[in-house]
């Protein structure tokens, strides 16, 4: 398995890829992350499930969110929206992938809920840092 990285406070970087014997560097890279900068939440979530609708296997997302989005002027949402519709529930995307949003003392708004129904994956919404 293969865990990729990224950050999406005001742009997204993705910061590497990690494999088990890569851990310790993992580790490292994210004792140093930083909450910092505006929130494109909207924008990671819609790359994401483009990134989802291209691949084969199965995929498991965690995004780990501290807000919600703070940048989309609504393209990015309005996209989205259209990736997780009803009649999409039936895609092979929807059922072989799961995408759990752990919300860090913010309530997620309409958008972020329809995105976790869409992949049958909960919101877990907690106020510890752990």
């Amino acid at each position: 398995a293969t865990l990729s990285l990224k950050t999406f406070a005001t742009e997204i970087r993705v910061l590497g890829q990690y494999k088990i014997h890569t851990l310790p560097q993992l580790e490292r890279v994210i004792m140093g992350l930083i909450a910092d900068g505006a929130t494109c939440l909207n924008k990671v979530n819609r790359e994401t499930v483009e990134q989802l609708r291209q691949l084969n296997d199965h995929n498991n997302v965690l995004l780990f969110t501290d807000g919600g989005d703070t940048v989309d002027k609504g393209s990015d949402g309005l996209l989205l929206n259209s990736y997780i519709s009803d009649e999409k529930k039936e895609t092979p995307y929807a059922y072989r992938n799961k995408l759990f949003i752990v919300s860090f003392n913010t309530e997620q708004g309409p958008l972020m809920k329809r995105v976790a129904q869409f992949f049958s994956s909960p919101i877990i919404n907690t106020k510890s840092a752990d």
